[in-house]
């Protein structure tokens, strides 16, 4: 497996952390030691994103191994990413050995990184929003909406445009209700392919 450059960048970074951090928290550490991510600037941001979070995740789970010959068991999620020590290394598996195996295996494998430009990257975007603004949701938004589940988007826009001119704040309505209105349509409009 290649070594991720930014494992290095990311051992004094972990080793130094007082508290557990986020992912973008970690990201923006990473890039405030001078680390470069070398994303092009022809690059879409969704894309560039995609590679900063790859390269990310991929030397997190490095390390892991590393890390747990120390004694260590580096905890990784997207909010909460932080070092522990290990009580009893043989009650507890290695890491990888668990639930999270599909995900440290996406993350090691250099050819999802290879493979995913600007369209794959997009449809992995769309693919979490879709899951993202499930129809619970969606049932939730076109209620503040006063629509029922059936309603297309011809109906969703101008039922938005009603209710809003009617509570809208210049207008002597509501703040909260519009607000509310507000980021219903938000949340279908997200949701609505064009």
């Amino acid at each position: 497996m290649p070594i991720n450059p930014l494992t290095a960048a990311l051992i004094p970074i972990l080793r130094g952390a007082s508290a557990s951090v986020s992912e973008y928290a970690l990201i923006r550490m990473i890039e405030q030691s001078g680390f470069s991510f070398s994303c092009s600037d022809q690059m879409s941001n969704d894309l560039q994103l995609f590679r900063k979070h790859f390269l990310t995740m991929n030397a997190l789970y490095q390390l892991q191994e590393l890390f747990w010959e120390e004694g260590l068991r580096l905890q990784i999620s997207a909010l909460d990413i932080y070092l522990e020590p290990i009580a009893d290394k043989s009650a507890n598996s290695l890491p990888g050995t668990s639930s999270e195996q599909p995900l440290r295996d996406y993350y090691l494998d250099w050819s999802q990184f290879e493979k995913n430009g600007e369209s794959e990257v997009k449809s992995l975007l769309d693919s979490f929003w879709k899951r993202y603004f499930s129809e619970d949701r969606r049932y939730a938004a076109l209620t503040v909406l006063e629509l029922s589940p059936k309603s297309g988007w011809q109906e969703i826009r101008r039922a938005y445009r009603h209710l809003a001119g009617k509570h809208h704040p210049d207008r002597g309505g509501d703040p909260e209700r519009f607000k509310e209105i507000r980021e219903a349509y938000e949340l279908l409009a997200c949701c609505h392919e064009k």
